[in-house]
């Protein structure tokens, strides 16, 4: 992340009052999302790592807003960044990070490396804890799988898709689905 863009989500997120859990969330999503990133370069294939960083700090930007009301979360994100300014690439992908996007097709589907990475960097997250695909689901199931059995149904559609979806990523670059790498401490710290 760039000193500049924290700041600047920093400053959006504070703004609309979201709480401090939801921005540590936010960070540790931006982490793998930003890791990814770096790991296509290493692959030759270059993605828009501005947009990646600032559309994975403000992707939960509505998430207080928004947690009664799952079907406006994302979408509600889109609303608030295009009001303040922010690009509508950075706005869509926040409208994309919702997980039953990977269940729709055409212009709503994910399309771009970006909208893939910071999607699938969030299901990664679970508060701000790095997990597994099989452990965020499982929260998902726990967690939001008994509001009602249409809420449970598209959480069991979407878990094969969202580990297709990292197949795919992980494909592409040097780089395995467990992140250990990603936790290594950098050459010479002690």
């Amino acid at each position: 992340m760039t000193v500049g863009n924290l700041k600047r989500a920093l400053d959006l997120l504070h703004k609309h009052n979201v709480p401090e859990h939801i921005i540590n969330h936010s960070m540790r999503v931006n982490e793998i999302a930003m890791y990814l990133a770096e790991k296509f370069r290493q692959a030759g294939i270059h993605l828009n790592t501005g947009v990646i960083d600032l559309a994975s700090l403000l992707h939960d930007i509505d998430k207080h807003k928004t947690f009664n009301d799952s079907e406006q979360h994302g979408k509600e994100s889109e609303r608030i960044l295009l009001a303040e300014g922010v690009s509508e690439e950075i706005a869509t992908i926040a409208r994309k990070h919702h997980l039953s996007t990977i269940l729709l097709k055409g212009e709503e589907a994910l399309q771009t490396w970006e909208e893939k990475v910071v999607y699938y960097a969030d299901k990664r997250v679970v508060h701000d804890k790095p997990v597994s695909l099989e452990e965020r689901f499982n929260y998902l199931r726990q967690r939001y799988g008994n509001i009602s059995e249409d809420a449970l149904e598209t959480i069991n559609k979407c878990e094969p898709k969202v580990t297709a979806l990292e197949k795919e990523i992980f494909s592409k670059i040097n780089a395995e689905p467990d992140l250990k790498e990603m936790k290594k401490p950098p050459a010479g710290s002690a």
